[in-house]
């Protein structure tokens, strides 16, 4: 019987994760330097990436991993002949104007529309303040309404104080 037995070392892990780091940020970096329009040897263009001699013992074949990625992006198209002459594509040549793949990925990204969002804010604002408002103005009038109603009472009372003092100031007679 065979048994899979999985391996804790995970140094060929990182060692892939750092590997594809590594492409990406030369991808990111060819992006900026290659021509538009222009065909362009991509051998030639790999020198100005200036990979140490530890990267390129690390990865020795960086330089085709870098061109599959780029064709595979569809970021550059070869030549029908194997002479490793290249030329950017209409994607290629947007990624070039954002200023590499990373930047271009990250405009990707759907942005905030505050035309949107402020409008919305704003209603919602307006919309408790109102309430708010609404709520005060009942509470006042409620209160309002009361005060007018112990007014009338303590003006009857006032009233009939009044009547008592002057029926008490008849029965006592005049000074």
């Amino acid at each position: 019987m065979i048994k899979l037995v999985r391996s804790n070392n995970n140094s060929h892990m990182t060692n892939d994760i750092s590997k594809r780091n590594k492409i990406f940020e030369s991808v990111d970096k060819l992006m900026v330097i290659l021509p538009d329009y222009k065909s362009f040897f991509l051998n030639y263009e790999l020198k100005f990436l200036n990979l140490t001699t530890e990267e390129k013992k690390s990865f020795p074949n960086i330089g085709n991993e870098i061109r599959i990625e780029l064709l595979e992006l569809g970021y550059i198209k070869g030549s029908s002949t194997p002479t490793n002459i290249f030329v950017l594509t209409d994607l290629g040549r947007v990624v070039k104007s954002k200023g590499g793949h990373f930047k271009y990925l990250k405009s990707l990204e759907p942005k905030k529309d505050w035309f949107k969002i402020i409008p919305i804010i704003l209603s919602i604002v307006f919309g408790i303040s109102m309430a708010v408002i609404g709520v005060l103005n009942y509470k006042l009038n409620r209160d309002k309404d009361k005060s007018s109603i112990e007014k009338e009472q303590l003006n009857k009372q006032i009233d009939s104080l009044k009547q008592k003092i002057r029926t008490l100031e008849n029965q006592r007679g005049p000074k």
